[in-house]
């Protein structure tokens, strides 16, 4: 992909911070030769109950009879899908008493081990959750996120050393893709979301993503390289009368009191006006927007306009892997002799059409060119 765009002018590639992760997860845990074959191990255990009704249905009434009143099934690792590894550990860990009573090959030891490999796994399976699907993540997210992490896989508590050696190579890993994925992206479309989102600017997280020198410094030269893309302010001054302090909520996560930005009092341009405007008057995290924020500072039009340029780069794409997706359940071979512009309605109903139900919209299309045109999906 980095190829194909590379040739396109003015075209600027983003990796999928899905794929990173997933990445990271699936080399790590090959780099311990103990840890992988066990996960194998598990793989075939868990093969060999989906594909038995008899050994699902044994499996059921065991955890039955030992008082599990919701037993849930045994999930199969898939390479190519995302936390399979994690959500495998997690459901054999779920039915271990039934799966010891049945006699399936796992001792006692490897099931100690799976438990840190779970506790080791989960910070990538909660990062992925809040990246993929429909919430469409920005590079807002992604630096910070990424920054957080890396901390919470460091500070896991972990006694077996197959396991240490999984978290030093992991660790190793997420740094290695982000300085050659992440590091050679253009400031502004790096940092420059981070900067220009009220939200985070006005967290602790921002405050977390500065704490060292080189981090610091790149955030220096994005604010730099962002003036320069901003027009010369009004020579009036905007009135930043509104003191706040509050805890910082973001994502449904407390990360503690806003960051104070110890600047000058300083108009000289659009951009230390948008700071100031964020330290004195920050958005009321969990129930303020970036885009209300902004509607509340009219003054900061160009900055709200180059903060949804930027914002609009897209994180993560996985919702167009799922379009991909739901594109060749469409073309079934009952519609083979489906039209395109059909099959393009149909898509874009798919897609859109229950947010137009739930905001109470109807769908029209009266001489639409949809743009989806000549796919193939066989």
């Amino acid at each position: 992909m980095p190829a194909i765009v590379s040739k396109l002018k003015g075209v600027q590639w983003i990796p999928c911070a899905c794929h990173v992760l997933n990445l990271v997860a699936k080399n790590s845990l090959k780099a311990s030769d103990g840890v992988y074959k066990l996960l194998q191990k598990c793989s075939e255990m868990v093969s060999s109950v989906k594909i038995s009704n008899k050994r699902k249905m044994e499996l059921r009434e065991k955890q039955l009879a030992l008082g599990d009143t919701s037993p849930k099934t045994l999930k199969r690792f898939v390479e190519a899908r995302f936390n399979t590894s994690f959500m495998m550990i997690e459901s054999v860990l779920n039915a271990k008493a039934a799966l010891i009573a049945l006699k399936y090959p796992l001792i006692p030891f490897e099931y100690e081990i799976l438990e840190e490999l779970q506790m080791l796994l989960r910070p990538i399976r909660e990062l992925s959750v809040a990246l993929e699907g429909e919430k469409y993540p920005t590079m807002s997210l992604v630096y910070p996120m990424m920054t957080l992490l890396s901390e919470a896989l460091q500070s896991v508590v972990l006694e077996k050393p197959v396991v240490r050696e999984v978290r030093r190579s992991m660790v190793a890993i997420l740094r290695k893709k982000w300085a050659d994925l992440y590091r050679p992206l253009p400031p502004e479309i790096k940092l420059g979301p981070l900067i220009l989102d009220p939200r985070v600017r006005a967290s602790s997280m921002y405050d977390k993503v500065s704490e060292s020198e080189r981090q610091l410094k790149a955030l220096v030269e994005c604010e730099d390289v962002l003036r320069s893309k901003l027009p010369e302010p009004q020579s009036e001054s905007s009135s930043l009368d509104h003191a706040a302090s509050s805890p910082t909520k973001l994502f449904g996560i407390n990360y503690g009191s806003r960051v104070s930005f110890h600047r000058e009092k300083q108009d000289s341009d659009l951009l230390t006006r948008y700071l100031l405007a964020v330290e004195s008057d920050p958005p009321r995290l969990g129930s303020e927007t970036s885009v209300e924020w902004y509607t509340r500072h009219p003054k900061l039009a160009p900055v709200f306009a180059l903060f949804r340029e930027l914002a609009g780069c897209p994180a993560a794409a996985c919702s167009v892997e799922r379009l991909w997706s739901v594109a060749k359940r469409l073309n079934s071979d009952l519609r083979d002799s489906m039209g395109d512009n059909t099959f393009s309605q149909l898509l874009y109903l798919r897609q859109n059409g229950p947010l137009a139900k739930k905001l109470g919209l109807r769908c029209r299309f009266i001489d639409v060119d949809f743009p989806i045109r000549g796919l193939i999906f066989r």
